[in-house]
């Protein structure tokens, strides 16, 4: 990590993304809290926020899937869901968590996949769909419909999300979750084109990797 405080060189830089656009891929909240602040403020010292910026298309930045878990649904429910999802997509039996993760990387082109791990059986979803991304197809067509019968029948369900499968379905199988969803990471150049569009994605549509260590240019060493 070095220090840049020659002017020149902080110009150049300046200089050089001034008319690019810039994707806030992690921390919008934090962003739109430090712009609401500064505007309370005269003094011009408050008008900077601390950012990391990086190439869109560098080699070191993975978008990692961010997998849903959701209590708050009842077994008897099972059956009349497991009917409700063959309406829209096309479902397999799965037959380990193994064959899990092979099932969702075999996605084509324009087709989405899911899995859905309910304690005992791995269901496999699978739905032609172009233009659309597999968080918002997840949300549209099986999250919320799926909140929204529950909630008319008196229940309430919670959402829960983690980037690690095994935890997931550790957490099922413990009984804290009724069913763990997993599903394939957002491409770069499907975050790239949602943005343009002037559209917005789903809660917890995407992980970031590598993370920016916490404190590195705050912290004294």
């Amino acid at each position: 990590l070095w220090r840049v405080s020659d002017k020149a060189v902080v110009r150049e830089m300046v200089n050089l993304i001034k008319d690019k656009k810039l994707f806030i891929a992690d921390g919008h909240h934090r962003y739109e809290v430090g712009l609401a602040f500064s505007k309370t403020k005269k003094d011009p010292k408050y008008g900077y926020i601390l950012t990391y910026f990086t190439d869109l298309y560098a080699d070191g930045i993975v978008v990692l899937p961010v997998h849903r878990l959701i209590a708050g649904i009842s077994k008897d429910l099972f059956p009349e869901l497991t009917s409700e999802l063959k309406k829209t997509f096309t479902l397999d039996e799965i037959g380990s968590g193994d064959k899990a993760g092979q099932f969702l990387l075999k996605a084509g082109q324009d087709e989405k996949r899911f899995v859905i791990y309910d304690g005992k059986n791995y269901t496999g979803l699978k739905r032609k769909d172009k233009g659309s991304l597999d968080v918002t197809v997840l949300h549209d067509l099986v999250i919320s419909p799926l909140k929204k019968k529950i909630e008319d029948a008196g229940g309430k369900i919670s959402i829960d999300f983690t980037k690690d499968p095994y935890y997931a379905i550790n957490e099922v199988d413990r009984g804290r979750y009724s069913v763990a969803v997993m599903l394939n990471p957002t491409k770069i150049t499907e975050i790239r084109d949602v943005s343009f569009s002037g559209k917005r994605m789903p809660q917890k549509s995407t992980y970031f990797y590598p993370k920016v260590l916490t404190g590195l240019v705050i912290n004294v060493f």
